[in-house]
């Protein structure tokens, strides 16, 4: 039957993906994102068939690789669309645990597209649901993501104390991507009040756990952390390395916003260096990128 058809079409293709979850976050990543490229019409189709006919099982093991290609992809305004249509069509059926991830995707879709609001609220939703059998990783994305919402709102403690709960539990299940993440962020909080040598210290730990895993992608969020801190104590060629090292890894990897973020900091070098001819090149191509991506 039809039916049957599209289930095995949707649970092939959605298989799929989940399968490179684990390449996504290492040394394989670029060949990952190449093979997931290739067939996204496929996972597209197979993800809205798997919601339609509520096959929660097929979209819980597909959620985290998707999430995270999409991410990379910068390809934001499709995260939040295909997270909450399977949210809410869900939300009667699935387990709490596969409720919270759903939601804390889509939180952080919702934060990167500017939606501050709605995305402290489902990434707190997501934490509650959490709590009732969901998976340590899981847990750690909505910790680590409602984190950021709260310290770019400018609650530094509450953001502080939120990752550091992410990290613990990291640690406890030696989740070194989740605890590079957290590094990464508590480095950024440190940062913005001043405290150089613990943001030093936290991106220096964030970028040897990456390169142990293998993952450059994630690499490129640790350079622009240490170029910031080099820039802050006036060190601007280290400054200017390190975002040039960054914006390598975002081209190579296709990723729209991690390019942007590079200029815009190669943009702060280059003003701090009075060389405005090139801080104007570099803001105009990182607003270019924003306005491209909604963010």
């Amino acid at each position: 039957t039809q039916a049957r058809l599209q289930q095995q079409y949707s649970s092939f293709y959605l298989h799929f993906i989940a399968a490179w979850q684990t390449a996504l976050q290492g040394k394989d990543q670029r060949q990952a994102v190449a093979a997931i490229n290739q067939e996204i019409e496929n996972i597209r189709l197979a993800w809205r068939l798997a919601v339609a006919q509520q096959d929660v099982q097929a979209v819980d093991e597909a959620t985290a690789a998707l999430s995270l290609f999409l991410y990379m992809r910068s390809w934001f305004r499709e995260g939040l669309t295909l997270f909450s249509h399977a949210a809410s069509q869900l939300a009667e059926i699935a387990l709490p645990a596969v409720l919270g991830k759903l939601m804390a995707y889509q939180g952080w879709f919702a934060f990167l597209l500017g939606e501050q609001a709605q995305a402290e609220r489902l990434l707190q939703q997501s934490v509650e649901l959490l709590q009732t059998g969901g998976e340590a990783e899981a847990m750690t994305y909505a910790l680590n993501y409602l984190a950021v919402v709260q310290y770019v709102q400018g609650d530094y403690l509450l953001g502080w104390t939120t990752c550091q709960k992410a990290l613990a539990i990291g640690e406890t299940d030696r989740l070194s991507y989740s605890q590079a993440i957290s590094n990464n962020i508590l480095s950024q909080i440190a940062y913005l009040q001043q405290q150089y040598e613990v943001a030093l210290a936290h991106s220096q730990t964030s970028l040897r756990l990456e390169k142990a895993l293998g993952n450059r992608w994630s690499m490129g969020f640790s350079l622009v952390n240490l170029g910031r801190v080099a820039y802050a104590l006036g060190d601007y060629a280290t400054a200017q390395a390190r975002y040039e090292e960054s914006l390598e890894i975002r081209q190579e990897m296709g990723d729209a916003r991690g390019q942007g973020l590079a200029h815009l900091y190669l943009g702060d070098t280059a003003v701090a260096s009075q060389n405005y001819p090139a801080a104007e090149r570099h803001y105009q191509r990182s607003l270019a990128i924003f306005r491209q991506i909604g963010d």
